[in-house]
C-alpha cells in the first residue's frame, strides 16, 4: 500500500477541485447543487477559505486511494449526477490521477472509482434520459436564474434547450444564449414565425431526441396548447411556462400543480387570509364616504400604496393563471363584485348587513335622460335595499317573486339590459344571507340554477360563452 499523500499535492489536489467547481460556477451552474450555486466562488476569501477546508479534510487520508474516495464524497456533495458524465469531470479525474499516483496500480484503482461513480449515476439514469427546453424568446427572456428554477423544476437533467426567434431584432441576446449553450433557429421576420417554427420542431422532438422524457415549452402564447397537448399524448411529461407580471410560472401537465418564480426583488407576498383583511378594511374605509360600491380601480390602488404589493401579484403567487378581479369572484363569503350596464368599470362591495348606496350614472346614462326631459336617475340599476335577515322561503313563488324583484333592480327593462347569474346570485346571498342554489335544494325543486331562472316565465335567459345572463321579459315577450 503506498503511505500518505505530502501536502503539497493536497495543496495542489485542492486547487484542482477549486477550479473545477468555479468553472462550473461561471459555465455550467446547473451542475452544481442549487444551495452552492449562490455562493461568492469568486472571491478570494472564499477561495482561501475552501480551499483550507478541503486541505484539512483531505489531510486525513492515510493513502492516494483514500483520498480519491474522499475527493469523491466531495465532488458528489457539491455537483449533480450530470456532472459526472461531462468531459470536464473525466479530464479532472485524470489530472487528479496524474498528480496522485502514476503508476499502473493507482491508474487501476482510478478507473475502477470512476466506473463506481459512472455505476452510480447510471443508477439515477438508466435510461439515459433528459429533459428539453423550447424557447419562444421573442415572447420569453429567461435570465440565468430563471433557468436554473426551469431545471430544477424537471426530474430529468436539462441537456438539450432550442431558441427560437428573428435574431436580427433580438440584439446580443442571441450571443448570451448561444454562451449559455442554445441551439439558436432563425426565423424570417413577422407575426409568430417563431410559434410556427417552435410547433413544427417541437412535435418532432421525441424522432429527434429519443431520450427525451420531459419538455418545458416556454411561451406566454395559447397556441402552444396544441403543441403540450401533442407531446402530453406521446407520453412525455410537459411544463408550460409563461409570465404573467413578474412571476413565471410553470405548470406541470401531468399533476396540474405550479410553481413560481418572481423576477424582482419583491416584498414578501402576505399570505391570503391578511390581503383579504386588509382588502376589506380599505373597502370599509372608502364606504365611510357614502357609497357601499366602491371602484376595483380604486381599492387595487389603496391595496398596493398600503401593501408595497399589486392585487395581480397577490393572485399571482396564492393562484397563478388568474387575474386581480378573481380575488373578489372567489371569495362571494367576503365580497360582491358588480359590473353596471354600459360601465365598463367594476365595482366592489363588502357581503355584510348593509344598505347599498347608489352608484353615479354613467355619462351615457346622464345623456339619456336629459333627452328624454328627465333628471338623471342617480339610483344604480343593481341598487338594493337592505340586506334582510335571512328569510326562511317557503315555497316556490316566493322565491321566484324575491327573484323578480332582484332581476327587476339588477336591469333596465326599457334597455333590455342583461346581468350575469352570477351577479343575481351574490345579490340574492347579501340581501337574504344564503346562497340561492341552498334556498333551491331546500324547497327540493330538483333544478340547477340556471334551470330555475328559465323556468320562470316573466323571465328571459340567455347563455353567451360560458356565461349566464338574464333579464325580464318585455310585456311583448310575456
Amino acid at each position: 500500500m503506498l503511505g500518505a499523500v505530502n501536502n503539497a499535492t493536497i495543496r495542489q489536489v485542492s486547487a484542482a477541485i477549486y477550479q473545477a467547481v468555479l468553472a462550473m460556477r461561471q459555465s455550467h451552474p446547473e451542475w452544481l447543487h442549487e444551495r452552492y450555486r449562490s455562493l461568492p466562488w469568486e472571491q478570494e476569501s472564499h477561495k482561501t477559505a475552501f480551499i483550507s477546508k478541503l486541505e484539512l479534510k483531505l489531510s486525513k487520508a492515510p493513502n492516494p486511494e483514500s483520498l480519491l474516495t474522499e475527493v469523491e464524497i466531495v465532488l458528489k456533495l457539491l455537483a449533480t449526477a450530470a456532472y459526472f458524465q461531462t468531459v470536464e469531470f473525466q479530464q479532472l479525474w485524470a489530472d487528479l490521477n496524474s498528480m496522485l499516483q502514476p503508476s499502473v496500480s493507482s491508474q487501476n484503482q482510478a478507473t475502477e472509482t470512476e466506473q463506481s461513480v459512472q455505476s452510480e449515476v447510471a443508477e439515477v439514469e438508466a435510461d439515459n434520459a433528459i429533459a428539453i427546453l423550447l424557447l419562444d424568446a421573442e415572447n420569453l427572456k429567461p435570465d440565468v436564474a430563471v433557468e436554473a428554477f426551469l431545471a430544477k423544476a424537471c426530474t430529468y437533467p436539462l441537456r438539450v434547450k432550442i431558441a427560437f426567434a428573428n435574431w436580427r431584432n433580438q440584439g446580443k441576446y442571441d450571443a448570451e444564449l448561444h454562451n449559455r449553450h442554445y441551439d439558436l433557429i432563425h426565423v424570417p421576420n413577422g407575426n409568430d414565425m417563431a410559434d410556427g417554427k417552435m410547433l413544427v420542431v417541437g412535435s418532432s422532438i421525441r424522432d429527434r431526441y429519443p431520450a427525451v422524457k420531459e419538455v418545458l415549452v416556454c411561451s406566454s402564447d395559447k397556441v402552444m396548447s396544441n403543441l403540450c397537448t401533442k407531446l402530453r399524448q406521446e407520453g412525455l411529461t410537459v411544463f408550460q411556462v409563461r409570465q404573467q407580471c413578474d412571476v413565471i410560472i410553470v405548470t406541470n401537465s401531468e399533476t396540474g400543480t405550479h410553481a413560481t418564480y418572481s423576477t424582482t426583488q419583491l416584498p414578501a407576498i402576505p399570505c391570503l387570509e391578511d390581503c383579504i383583511a386588509q382588502l376589506k378594511e380599505i373597502i370599509r374605509g372608502e364606504q365611510q364616504h357614502g357609497s357601499a360600491w366602491v371602484r376595483l380601480s380604486k381599492v387595487s390602488k389603496l391595496f398596493r400604496d398600503q401593501m408595497g404589493v399589486a392585487v395581480s401579484q397577490v393572485v399571482a403567487t396564492h393562484s397563478p393563471g388568474k387575474k386581480a378581479r378573481d380575488l373578489f369572484v372567489d371569495h362571494p363569503q367576503h365580497f360582491a363584485i358588480h359590473q353596471p350596464p354600459k360601465q365598463t368599470e367594476l365595482y366592489v362591495s363588502l357581503f355584510e348587513d348593509i344598505a347599498l348606496a347608489p352608484i353615479k350614472p354613467s355619462p351615457q346614462q346622464e345623456g339619456e335622460a336629459h333627452q328624454n326631459g328627465k333628471q338623471p336617475n342617480s339610483q344604480p340599476v343593481s341598487t338594493l335595499e337592505t340586506a334582510q335577515a335571512s328569510v326562511t322561503f317557503q315555497s316556490r313563488s316566493q322565491l321566484e317573486k324575491a327573484i323578480l324583484q332582484l332581476v327587476s333592480n339588477l336591469t333596465d327593462e326599457r334597455s333590455n339590459n342583461f346581468t350575469d347569474i352570477s351577479t343575481l346570485g351574490s345579490q340574492f346571498h347579501i340581501r337574504y344571507r344564503q346562497p340561492i342554489t341552498a334556498v333551491i335544494k331546500q324547497l327540493q325543486l330538483n333544478q340547477r340554477f340556471p334551470a330555475f331562472l328559465k323556468s320562470c316565465d316573466a323571465l328571459l335567459v340567455e347563455q353567451k360563452g360560458k356565461v349566464w345572463q338574464v333579464r325580464l321579459r318585455t310585456r311583448s315577450q310575456v
